[in-house]
């Protein structure tokens, strides 16, 4: 495949990374926004009446920290927002005039345009207007074009990357949110029906078509810009990638298969889809640093000859070019389908695998390059026909390189001196795989060992959130039968620990390769300890189920390692020993009744189990009570510091304002003086002015250091309201998270903690 520039152009200035857009500014005809390292932002209109010879710039002497259009004028016409670290600012390119200047306290670090996420219409049946989507300090907001706050909730970490897909399918979007905890969260409404962890920070989330988007994340050398476009027009969109070096990648959002690849100029600024030369067809628009711009079309590869077709849909290698970054770049997506029991199923490999409704979404490596054949079809609407054939022509390959390989061992061991008994593997030899506590070393340890006399020259292990570089190879001194390898898992996930063995005789030069996986439950940090021995926290909360224990049992035996401990016989009182910190946990049902109590001392640990619980038991509402006094006293210390530092920064700015008045004051006396010829008394009105100007300096350090002292007590209250609301499912989450907004609304701090501890039920 090979794209060839529809246009390129030029712009006289550089252009910063991410912080550009394409908006219809007169509601007809493409102008290209983008912002300046100089605090400007530059308007590129190629069908204005300069004939797009001319960039016109907006004064805005601000740094950018996130820019955007959309329609939100009630003429369609779409308007420039940008975001700053404290401001929100909209603007009317085509009117050449301010729509809105607003204080956002939490920050402006990602922007998204579109309708609230989960819901066409208001309740009175009204379609509701798009909102500006403003992703924080540990927040989520949502403006309208007046400056209001129609929308508002509280994400884990500092919002990263936002994004509008119907990952649902009901024609209505959602919002997808990466953020700086490795996070990917999918909002309906203000309820976050799906999350998924990676292995690093999401810096873009690119919507690919319904059930499907794609994520990039920031690795050794992230991806600056990401966009879908149909660049061959087989009706499926590609995923177009830029990097910071200039390099372009273009991949099957199916299978990850690298289809084209070019290096720019400069780094790449931004990818944009948009029909630019309104020629009735988009192009895919790349905005390098430089600010050099090229304009590429679709092509139609299916008149470029069978081989090239054939090397597109995998039946053929597709030579690629030497410039690849793909130890550079992380990238995946995410993908959902219905089953045909209705639920929702996702895969993250080459197989089907069940997920519980209402978390439908897995993630997928790109590099991998696997797919399964149903899932494609359903995902993609490809001829099954033509499935089948690709299905068989990938075994084919398969086969074809086990035969090679097999062929060259038997021909490598026919040359050798050894004997067939001395060199080959029983035909019965299994490698057994499993996973043991061991309280000596406060770890769990994967056990792989032989079943007969012969040994293991080396194990590879491979998973995505065990080891540092998603890999470990252990190799012996001497090859033993048993290989042991301690593992503590820094994150709370579900995994499958991926095992290649290589198996042999002692002393042996040929070694047979066994492959086989074992999955690492979510919760194998919390190891079962005697109740008697430790001390069961007074902190924690109660959860009313109307679930039986024998489906607790269940649970807790698929998402604990309890290696042959009969939770059965414990009554379901149960003391666990985070691998971690080593912090209690306990765990007490009382069926007659329906109440499980959870206790420990962290309330993120505890909102992990809630909502693993609801999903595995199908729960779409679950309420609690909690109870956390040293964490609530902490919590209490912490809003009391919030208020501090709101007083300080009015009283700064109150003090700063007044400041600048007498200045500009000082400025007309001094230019007063010089015109009526007072050298003296301009001298000491200009003196006065620049004992002002370092006393305004010292003062913008203090509001500043304010600021963020601000942010950072900010950070760790949403953070409280997020795990609160974790704490619960479905309405109840719902009920937590309004109780909180008002109650920051009001400045009513008892009401804030009695919404996180009883779940925004009604003071009595």
């Amino acid at each position: 495949m090979s794209l060839t520039p529809a246009f390129r152009f030029k712009l006289p200035h550089t252009v910063r990374e991410g912080l550009v857009a394409i908006g219809k500014f007169d509601g007809r005809t493409p102008s290209l926004v983008f912002a300046t390292s100089g605090g400007k932002v530059g308007v590129h209109a190629p069908h204005g009446p300069a004939g797009g010879t001319e960039v016109s710039f907006l004064a805005v002497n601000l740094t950018l920290t996130a820019l955007a259009t959309g329609p939100l004028v009630s003429d369609g016409r779409d308007v420039l927002v940008m975001g700053t670290e404290t401001l929100l600012l909209m603007y009317d390119v085509q009117e050449n005039a301010d729509v809105l200047y607003k204080e956002v306290e939490d920050g402006v670090f990602s922007l998204v345009i579109g309708l609230p996420p989960g819901a066409a219409a208001d309740g009175a049946g009204a379609p509701r207007s798009p909102l500006v989507y403003v992703g924080g300090n540990c927040s989520l907001q949502g403006f309208d074009v007046e400056g209001k706050e129609q929308y508002w909730t509280v994400t884990g970490d500092n919002v990263t990357a936002l994004e509008m897909c119907d990952v649902e399918g009901d024609g209505i979007p959602e919002l997808l949110v990466g953020s700086e905890d490795y996070e990917i969260r999918i909002y309906k409404d203000d309820e976050v029906i799906s999350e998924i962890t990676e292995s690093a920070e999401i810096v873009a989330l690119t919507a690919m078509h319904e059930f499907v988007y794609a994520f990039a994340l920031r690795d050794r050398h992230p991806p600056t810009a990401q966009v879908a476009f149909d660049l061959d027009m087989d009706g499926v969109a590609e995923i177009v990638t830029g990097f910071a070096d200039g390099t372009l990648q273009v991949r099957r959002q199916d299978t990850g298969k690298l289809m084209y690849v070019e290096k720019m100029d400069d780094g790449i600024a931004a990818l944009l889809v948009a029909d630019y030369r309104c020629e009735g067809k988009d192009q895919l628009v790349v905005v390098c640093v430089n600010g050099a711009i090229r304009g590429y079309r679709a092509e139609d590869v299916h008149g470029e000859g069978a081989a090239t077709l054939a090397a597109l849909r995998g039946d053929a290698p597709l030579d690629e070019p030497p410039t690849r970054p793909d130890a550079n770049a992380h990238l995946g997506f995410a993908d959902t389908v219905d089953g045909d029991d209705g639920a929702k199923a996702a895969s993250a490999d080459a197989s089907m695998s069940p997920r519980p409704s209402p978390t439908p979404l897995a993630p997928h490596e790109l590099s991998s390059h696997k797919i399964s054949a149903a899932r494609a079809t359903a995902i993609l609407g490809k001829d099954p026909l033509q499935e089948k054939l690709d299905a068989l022509l990938e075994e084919k390959h398969r086969l074809s390189h086990q035969l090679q390989t097999t062929s060259s061992n038997t021909a490598r061991f026919k040359s050798a001196d050894a004997t067939p008994d001395e060199e080959l593997v029983p035909t019965n030899t299994r490698v057994d795989i499993t996973l043991v506590p061991n309280y000596s070393t406060n770890s769990v340890d994967l056990v792989v060992e032989t079943s007969n006399e012969t040994v293991l020259a080396a194990v590879t292990l491979t998973a995505d959130h065990l080891f540092e570089q998603q890999s470990m190879l252990v190799h012996p001194d001497e090859a033993l039968s048993s290989v042991r390898v301690a593992i503590i898992p820094q994150k709370d996930t579900e995994q499958y620990v991926d095992v290649t063995s290589l198996v042999g005789y002692r002393g042996a030069s040929f070694f047979q390769v066994f492959s086989d996986r074992i999955r690492f439950p979510r919760f194998a940090a919390y190891l079962p300890v005697d109740k008697a021995a430790v001390q069961i926290p007074n902190e924690g909360i109660v959860v009313r189920i109307a679930e039986r224990a024998s489906q607790l049992y269940v649970w807790l035996r698929s998402r604990f390692l309890f290696n042959g401990l009969n939770v059965e016989a414990s009554g379901m009182d149960i003391a666990l020993s985070s691998l971690r910190d080593g912090h209690i946990v306990g765990i007490q049902f009382f069926e007659d009744r329906g109440l499980l109590h959870l206790k420990s001392h962290s309330i993120e640990f505890l909102g992990e189990l809630v909502q693993d619980l609801a999903d595995f038991l199908h729960l779409d509402h679950v309420d609690s009570q909690a109870e956390f006094p040293s964490l609530m006293a902490a919590f209490s210390s912490t809003l009391t510091q919030v208020k501090a530092f709101h007083s300080t920064r009015q009283k700064l700015s109150t003090d700063m304002a007044e400041t600048a008045n007498l200045a500009k004051t000082l400025v007309v006396k001094a230019e007063d003086a010089r015109i009526l010829g007072d050298m003296h008394a301009m001298k000491q009105h200009y003196s006065a002015l620049a004992a002002l100007n370092r006393d305004l300096l010292t003062e913008f350090t203090k509001r500043k250091n304010n600021h963020s002292a601000l942010l950072e007590k900010l950070r760790d209250v949403h953070r409280m309201i997020q795990r609160a609301a974790r704490l619960r499912r479905g309405e109840p989450a719902k009920r937590v998270i309004a109780a909180c907004r008002k109650a920051l609304a009001d400045s009513n701090m008892p009401a804030l903690i009695h919404a996180i501890c009883s779940g925004g039920a009604a003071e009595t």
